[in-house]
């Protein structure tokens, strides 16, 4: 059986990461398939841009409230209920007659499933190699995240114009899903033992975790932290990529539209290429202090970003005059420009590794026993990133009084989250845990 399923891991693995692909899909049309056509049936983008928030809620809890369906279930059967859900809502999308129902459909139908297939796979694809978790994880969050490609080159027109196209999509969604999870192979009992070599997979947790041990466990709100305060930290700085009106300004090579299209497309190829870098070197070392490394190397690019002051008060409040527009062509002349695209480019890459990082870091450090309830526990501090520093980081960006901030609060958020990974370590003391398979050592 166990020689078995080693040689057919490897399909389950490629099914599992194209069900990322087309689940991931799901979460990133907002922008440029779903409400640039609803807006002009149910109210304004900021109006409809709440669905999003709705469906990343739903994306986060509903999975938790499936644990025992999913503990009855094959990965297969429960990725295809999944697909169900979410391609259902996607469908119905077709007739929805309020924006009430936008938030039902899109927003709790559509993350529910999107939810369902991502976290269960996310643990799914760690069990099947047990000896580069960490690059299984990253492959899987890589494609999760490079599916919004597919989505940004769909046409901004209404598509729900063209009559049934929205039920088009979710058919598509739907038997897309289930072919592909016809090829995901439940890992065999006492299988995550075994690796290609029939060696012990490494270093894991000394003590197993119950879902109720590890909410008692201040390790488990010490882990929620750290995510808090690097996750939050590159989504602010990531919006100041994807939203601001600085390259379409910017003179010296940055100004053509076309640019501007490329290098917003990098930062999302960069934060996928950093997803699957930080997961294979963490297959290598600690992955506790790949994260402090992870977070210093962030750190500094938001202050480096800072104390390029003139194009931070550009970004902040946008460039819209001739003033602001000879401003930036004499800091192009100092080179400020393209340190400034450069670490702005390179934020996503660290940005990447939490994701990445989360699953392998759930089994090593709270066991595997009840790995897959633990690693959604850990996944609630997404959702509370935006709860938590978002609310803190976003008024001082449409503030005058220091255009410098909103760089460096978030350099302090990571830095504090390398003081919490540290204070860590030293509470899991001779655990060790997050050495990779080859490596053994903290």
């Amino acid at each position: 059986m166990e020689k078995q399923f080693i040689s057919r891991r490897c399909i389950s693995l490629l099914a599992s990461l194209l069900a990322a692909l087309l689940a991931g899909s799901w979460m990133t049309g907002w922008n440029s398939v779903y409400i640039p056509p609803l807006s002009q049936r149910y109210g304004s983008p900021d109006q409809l841009s709440m669905t999003s928030s709705i469906s990343l809620i739903c994306m986060v809890l509903v999975p938790l409230l499936c644990v025992p369906l999913r503990s009855r279930l094959s990965v297969s059967a429960y990725t295809l209920i999944g697909a169900a859900i979410g391609a259902g809502g996607i469908a119905l999308s077709e007739f929805i007659s309020s924006v009430y129902e936008l938030y039902l459909y899109l927003g709790v139908m559509v993350g529910s499933g999107a939810g369902m297939i991502y976290l269960s796979l996310a643990s799914h694809v760690v069990r099947l190699f047990p000896e580069r978790k960490g690059l299984a994880a990253g492959l899987f969050t890589a494609c999760f995240s490079f599916a919004c490609f597919f989505q940004e080159d769909a046409p901004s027109g209404p598509v729900i114009s063209h009559e049934g196209s929205l039920v088009l999509r979710g058919i598509f969604f739907f038997m897309a899903l289930a072919l592909v999870s016809r090829f995901l192979y439940e890992v065999p009992e006492g299988g995550r033992e075994v690796n290609q070599t029939g060696q012990a997979p490494g270093a894991s947790a000394r003590r197993e975790y119950s879902p109720r041990d590890l909410l008692s466990s201040s390790a488990y709100y010490v882990m929620i932290a750290i995510y808090i305060c690097g996750t939050g930290s590159g989504l602010v700085l990531g919006a100041i990529t994807y939203k601001s009106q600085i390259y379409a300004s910017m003179t010296g090579g940055f100004s053509d539209p076309t640019v501007v299209a490329v290098i917003l497309g990098l930062a999302i190829y960069l934060q996928s290429l950093g997803r699957l870098f930080w997961g294979w070197i963490s297959d290598r070392v600690n992955r506790l202090n790949v994260l402090i490394l992870v977070g210093l190397l962030a750190a500094a690019g938001a202050f480096i970003l800072a104390f390029t002051n003139e194009i931070a008060l550009a970004l902040i409040h946008g460039i819209t005059t001739e003033e602001t527009i000879l401003m930036t062509r004499n800091i192009t002349i100092q080179g400020t420009e393209i340190i400034f695209v450069i670490t702005l480019l390179f934020l996503p890459v660290c940005y990447g590794a939490y994701a990445s990082l989360l699953p392998p870091l759930a089994e090593e450090l709270f066991g595997a026993r009840h790995f897959a309830v633990n690693y959604n526990l850990l996944f609630l501090s997404f959702p509370l990133a935006h709860l938590v520093v978002w609310p803190c980081l976003m008024p001082i960006m449409h503030s005058s009084w220091n255009s410098q901030a909103i760089f460096i609060l978030p350099a302090f958020f990571y830095l504090a989250s390398v003081l919490l990974i540290l204070r860590l370590k030293q509470h899991l003391g001779a655990a060790r845990p997050g050495a990779g398979a080859k490596s053994g050592h903290a």
